[in-house]
C-alpha cells in the first residue's frame, strides 16, 4: 500500500469496563460532551479464514459478519479485510480477490491508543451490503463460521465520532470510542483533544474488536 497515496483514517480506543472507565454509552456520550445523532443496533461476529499461502509476517485476513437490526428488520453486511504493517507488500500485490457480489473497496490506516501511544496498521476491505457470509465467501476461505456473535450498540456524534458498547460472547462489557480522519499529527492531535483526553482515567486494550471479540 506504500506505493498508494492512502490518506484515511480510523483512529480508536477500547477499554473493557471490569478494569474502570464509564460503563454506558450516556456516560461516554458525556464525557465527550457529544450529543447522539444516530443510534445504531447489531449482531456481530468475527468469521475464522483460511490464511492465505504465503500472507507476509504481520499480515492477517479477518472476515466479520453483521447483521443491523431496525424496527424488527434486518439488514446484513459482510466485510473481508486484510491489515498488516506498513509498508503494504509485494507478495499481497493479488488483493482484493474477485468476489460474486458487487462490493465496496476500502483503503485505511488503523490507528489504535494504547495508552501513551498510537499503533499503526495498513487495512484495505471489501465490504458486501445485503448478504451474510454464506452467500459471499467462497467455503474454502473460512474455517469456521462465527460460532457467537456479539450485541453492539452505537452512537454516532458530530466531527465523525462514534461511541459502541459491545457486549461480547464469553460476557465482557467492551467499549469502542472511534474518530475518522486522516494518517496525520492534526487528525491524531484532534483525537487525543477531543476523545483521549476527555476519557482519562480508562485502560486501553491492546487489541483491536477482531482480537476482542473473538475472530482472531
Amino acid at each position: 500500500m506504500s506505493d498508494t497515496t492512502v490518506h484515511s483514517a480510523e483512529y480508536a480506543v477500547r477499554w473493557d469496563t471490569a478494569q474502570g472507565g464509564p460503563t454506558d454509552l450516556a456516560a461516554v456520550a458525556q464525557r465527550l460532551g457529544l450529543n447522539p445523532r444516530k443510534t445504531q443496533q447489531a449482531r456481530v461476529g468475527f468469521l475464522r479464514m483460511a490464511q492465505p499461502a504465503g500472507l507476509p509476517s504481520g499480515y492477517r485476513l479477518i472476515g466479520r459478519e453483521r447483521i443491523f437490526v431496525k424496527e424488527g428488520q434486518e439488514k446484513p453486511e459482510v466485510m473481508l479485510k486484510l491489515r498488516g504493517p506498513d509498508p503494504w507488500p509485494a507478495a499481497v500485490a493479488h488483493w482484493p480477490p474477485r468476489l460474486a457480489h458487487r462490493a465496496e473497496l476500502k483503503f485505511e490506516v488503523d490507528v489504535s491508543w494504547l495508552g501513551h501511544a498510537p499503533m499503526r496498521a495498513l487495512s484495505m476491505s471489501l465490504t458486501v451490503d445485503d448478504a451474510l457470509a454464506v452467500q459471499v465467501l467462497p467455503a474454502s476461505w473460512v474455517e469456521h463460521t462465527p460460532l457467537a456473535y456479539s450485541q453492539m450498540v452505537r452512537h454516532r456524534f458530530d466531527n465523525d465520532i462514534a461511541a459502541e458498547h459491545w457486549q461480547l460472547p464469553d460476557g465482557r462489557a467492551v467499549f469502542e470510542v472511534s474518530m475518522g480522519g486522516t494518517d496525520d499529527d492534526a487528525s491524531l492531535a484532534r483525537f487525543v483533544s477531543q476523545v483521549v483526553q476527555p476519557l482519562a482515567g480508562i485502560q486501553p486494550l491492546p487489541g483491536g474488536m477482531t482480537d476482542l471479540a473473538g475472530g482472531g
